[in-house]
């Protein structure tokens, strides 16, 4: 018999009715996404630390797709490699570099996931249909062909007793439930899911064991269980500004060039087609988290769940970037300086002597500087 897990995934869908949600079955955080608060980043966190990740010709990396921290160590998912660095000093770890036709060879990596009880690294290649499985020192140990679809697999969710959880490229049934011990799909469904021409402007977003469909128009979060059934969880809900299925209707059904695409990208960015996208969703057990594209500004929606108080604000009062990519319950690590960065995005008055030194020393040519934010006790 399965044991129950309660690992779930989240899934966002829309709030097309443009009504106010029922506060009972959607558990709605009423938010003004016009608003402006002002807010320090000790108001959030008591300390930030800077790590450098080691920049090497083996180690260099082109961007950040992906950040997973476990045990120590920061997994980066580049286009077509992983990197591993020490999570504390940036030491260079080890990369899967493994790009090729071969048997335990890749042709893309659309998504990863590590399930550290298991020592495992599972790697999803959509355009060989191949699950590879590696351990957590880059070592490959199997590959699993996955099962036929109609179009291709997208991102991937470990649920636990060898279930896993894909959103796929399917125009239907996008959520699939897969058990390997079986080899087979065992549920398909598209909870809530309305169909949008371009439903792929924006990739998926992740944070920790929670998944969330194409992150653009989205406002309603779903768990889903690893039998494949789901329920509501929360709902971001803007009021009169959220957007409506009539918003569509003027959207092209395909775009013959790149100039058209340019200019659909810009008027997205600039809510002249919808009021907003959704660009990124994270969070933890204080928090929950979503960052907002309107009027060409990105917004972040920090929500202290106990409070039922959400601090909205396009950065922090102190002047430090913000753009978290792995959540965890002690700490957020976000992308911090690149290659042009402006010196006030990490202001000296925030950083110990140790920070100070290693902000110092940062070189545009080096791999991006990550910032680990600890959250107030």
């Amino acid at each position: 018999m399965r044991t129950k897990t309660f690992t779930t995934l989240i899934i966002a869908t829309l709030l097309w009715s443009c009504k106010t949600p029922d506060k009972t079955s959607d558990n709605p955080m009423f938010v003004d996404i016009d608003a402006r608060n002002e807010v320090s980043i000790f108001d959030i966190f008591e300390r930030v630390e800077l790590i450098p990740l080691e920049t090497t010709d083996e180690s260099i990396f082109q961007a950040v797709h992906k950040l997973i921290y476990h045990d120590g160590v920061l997994y980066i998912l580049d286009w077509r490699r992983i990197f591993a660095f020490d999570a504390t000093i940036g030491e260079f770890l080890f990369k899967i570099d493994d790009h090729g036709q071969g048997p335990n060879e890749y042709l893309h990596i659309a998504d990863i996931e590590i399930v550290g009880h298991k020592n495992t690294m599972f790697v999803l290649d959509p355009i060989a249909r191949n699950l590879l499985e590696y351990d957590l020192n880059g070592r490959f140990v199997r590959r699993t062909r996955l099962p036929e679809i109609v179009h291709a697999y997208r991102c991937i969710r470990y649920l636990g007793d060898n279930v896993f959880a894909f959103w796929t490229f399917d125009d239907n049934n996008r959520l699939k439930i897969y058990d390997r011990s079986l080899n087979t799909l065992i549920s398909e469904s598209s909870p809530g899911i309305a169909e949008i021409a371009p439903s792929d402007l924006v990739p998926p977003r992740m944070f920790g064991h929670f998944f969330m469909k194409e992150g653009a128009f989205d406002n309603n979060v779903y768990e889903v269980f690893p039998d494949g059934t789901y329920s509501m969880l929360y709902t971001w809900d803007f009021g009169r500004l959220n957007n409506c299925i009539s918003m569509t209707q003027n959207f092209p059904e395909r775009m013959t060039n790149a100039e058209e695409a340019r200019r659909w990208q810009e008027q997205l960015r600039n809510s002249e087609v919808v009021n907003y996208l959704f660009i990124s969703i994270g969070g933890n057990q204080t928090y929950r988290y979503a960052n907002v594209l309107r009027r060409n500004q990105f917004i972040h929606l920090l929500h202290n769940i106990a409070e039922e108080r959400t601090h909205v604000f396009t950065e922090f009062a102190d002047g430090i970037t913000f753009y978290p990519r792995f959540w965890s319950e002690e700490f957020v690590i976000g992308l911090g300086p690149f290659a042009g960065y402006r010196e006030e995005t990490i202001p000296d008055a925030i950083l110990d002597e140790r920070n100070l030194a290693i902000k110092r020393n940062i070189c545009e040519f080096d791999n991006p500087v990550l910032i680990k934010y600890w959250f107030r006790r």
